[in-house]
């Protein structure tokens, strides 16, 4: 892929590991065992971006020494980039911004009441309670007002919940999340280690909220 080839140039000390990396013959030529590794999910929202929707996106994140280090969500139908660095924060620009001061500071937006949720059943089940909740897939309906996961930036979701999630990508907004001023954990309310000990497929259950306070009244739903 492209990706693959700029990062090759960029640095070819860099590892990288993309979603279709198994049929990449680039693949051979990145450092096995490299400290800083590149990882790529080419179309994030795949079932969105079959149904035509507009709001699929690119992720790529920077782990390094097994700690995501920074990762960027960008959304090429609106041309959104939604962006973080550790112990640096979030940021938000477009396709005109040409180096980081460009970008604009991006923060988590709370109020909406809505929680998204993915094969989480019993989680839809008890934050219905307090949250409208609904399953991205299961419970699809086209004229929801939503794009992804990045309404959380946007004021229009409060909090997603997942359960057997691939950190490749909800991991990557897990941590553009908490650096925007949001909170990340596992549902019982534990450090989302996968954000310091990365591993893009090792499924895991998560729970991603705007605040601390919306956080916090999710997990006392959870508890019972």
């Amino acid at each position: 892929s492209f990706i693959e080839v700029a990062t090759l140039a960029r640095d070819p000390a860099l590892g990288f590991y993309g979603e279709e990396s198994e049929h990449s013959t680039n693949s051979k030529y990145f450092e096995r065992n490299a400290e800083t590794v590149i990882y790529l999910d080419p179309i994030n929202g795949t079932f969105l971006y079959q149904n035509q929707r507009p709001s699929w996106d690119i992720i790529l994140s920077v782990v390094k020494s097994g700690r995501i280090a920074a990762a960027i969500s960008y959304m090429p139908v609106s041309g959104i980039f939604y962006l973080a660095i550790d112990g640096t924060g979030a940021l938000t620009g477009d396709r005109e911004c040409r180096s980081l001061d460009d970008f604009s500071p991006l923060t988590t937006a709370s109020g909406s009441n809505v929680c998204l949720t993915y094969q989480a059943r019993d989680m839809m089940e008890d934050l219905s309670a307090e949250f409208d909740c609904f399953d991205i897939v299961a419970d699809y309906d086209p004229e929801r007002p939503l794009d992804n996961l990045n309404d959380l930036f946007t004021g229009r979701l409060d909090a997603f919940a997942c359960r057997d999630c691939e950190p490749l990508d909800w991991g990557a907004i897990a941590f553009i999340a908490a650096q925007a001023g949001g909170c990340a954990s596992h549902p019982d309310g534990a450090e989302l280690d996968v954000l310091a000990d990365f591993d893009p497929v090792r499924a895991t259950d998560m729970v991603v909220s705007s605040s601390p306070e919306v956080h916090d009244r999710i997990l006392t739903l959870l508890a019972g």
